[in-house]
Protein backbone atom coordinates (compact mmCIF):
# COMPACT_ATOMS: atom_id res chain seq x y z
CA UNK A 1 0.00 0.00 0.00
CA UNK A 2 1.52 3.40 -0.83
CA UNK A 3 0.44 5.10 2.48
CA UNK A 4 2.39 2.83 4.23
CA UNK A 5 5.98 2.86 5.94
CA UNK A 6 7.55 -0.28 6.85
CA UNK A 7 10.33 0.65 9.64
CA UNK A 8 12.64 -2.34 10.11
CA UNK A 9 14.82 -2.68 13.37
CA UNK A 10 16.94 -4.94 13.92
CA UNK A 11 20.77 -5.42 14.79
CA UNK A 12 23.72 -4.19 11.84
CA UNK A 13 24.24 -8.07 10.89
CA UNK A 14 20.65 -8.77 10.31
CA UNK A 15 19.67 -5.59 9.18
CA UNK A 16 21.82 -6.16 6.21
CA UNK A 17 20.71 -8.99 5.33
CA UNK A 18 17.24 -7.70 5.19
CA UNK A 19 17.98 -4.77 3.92
CA UNK A 20 19.74 -6.17 0.91
CA UNK A 21 16.75 -9.09 0.47
CA UNK A 22 13.91 -6.08 0.61
CA UNK A 23 16.38 -4.40 -1.78
CA UNK A 24 16.49 -6.76 -4.09
CA UNK A 25 12.48 -7.82 -3.90
CA UNK A 26 11.19 -4.47 -4.16
CA UNK A 27 13.51 -2.63 -6.05
CA UNK A 28 10.51 0.35 -6.77
CA UNK A 29 10.39 1.21 -3.21
CA UNK A 30 12.15 4.31 -1.80
CA UNK A 31 14.47 2.90 0.85
CA UNK A 32 15.95 4.47 3.95
CA UNK A 33 19.08 2.16 4.42
CA UNK A 34 20.53 2.23 7.55
CA UNK A 35 23.38 4.62 8.65
CA UNK A 36 24.27 6.45 11.86
CA UNK A 37 23.09 9.28 12.94
CA UNK A 38 22.36 11.24 16.04
CA UNK A 39 19.39 13.73 15.26
CA UNK A 40 16.20 12.56 13.78
CA UNK A 41 15.74 16.25 12.14
CA UNK A 42 19.19 15.17 10.14
CA UNK A 43 17.30 12.66 8.74
CA UNK A 44 13.82 13.58 8.46
CA UNK A 45 12.90 14.67 4.64
CA UNK A 46 14.70 11.16 3.49
CA UNK A 47 12.95 8.70 6.60
CA UNK A 48 9.52 10.64 5.03
CA UNK A 49 9.89 10.56 1.68
CA UNK A 50 11.20 6.20 1.98
CA UNK A 51 8.60 3.35 2.13
CA UNK A 52 11.13 1.14 3.93
CA UNK A 53 13.24 2.43 6.79
CA UNK A 54 16.22 0.71 8.60
CA UNK A 55 16.93 1.23 11.75
CA UNK A 56 19.22 -0.04 14.76
CA UNK A 57 17.59 -0.51 18.23
CA UNK A 58 19.23 2.94 19.53
CA UNK A 59 17.84 4.83 17.44
CA UNK A 60 13.71 4.15 18.11
CA UNK A 61 14.57 6.46 20.41
CA UNK A 62 15.79 9.19 18.10
CA UNK A 63 11.89 9.23 16.25
CA UNK A 64 9.19 11.50 16.80
CA UNK A 65 6.13 10.30 19.32
CA UNK A 66 3.30 8.65 17.55
CA UNK A 67 5.23 7.78 14.31
CA UNK A 68 4.41 4.43 14.43
CA UNK A 69 0.86 2.86 14.71
CA UNK A 70 2.02 -0.55 15.42
CA UNK A 71 5.43 -2.61 16.59
CA UNK A 72 6.01 -6.33 15.76
CA UNK A 73 8.58 -8.17 17.53
CA UNK A 74 9.31 -11.28 15.93
CA UNK A 75 11.97 -13.84 17.10
CA UNK A 76 13.16 -11.72 19.42
CA UNK A 77 11.35 -12.28 23.10
CA UNK A 78 12.29 -15.86 23.26
CA UNK A 79 10.37 -17.78 26.52
CA UNK A 80 12.38 -17.43 29.64
CA UNK A 81 14.60 -20.32 31.07
CA UNK A 82 12.77 -21.82 34.39
CA UNK A 83 15.00 -20.57 36.69
CA UNK A 84 13.81 -16.70 35.70
CA UNK A 85 9.69 -17.34 35.79
CA UNK A 86 8.00 -15.25 39.04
Amino acid sequence: HPGIRYVIVDIPPTLYVSQRYLSEVFPQKKIFRFKDFNSYAAVQKEIEASQLVFLMPHQLDLLPEKMTDLFIAINCLKPWPRLMKL
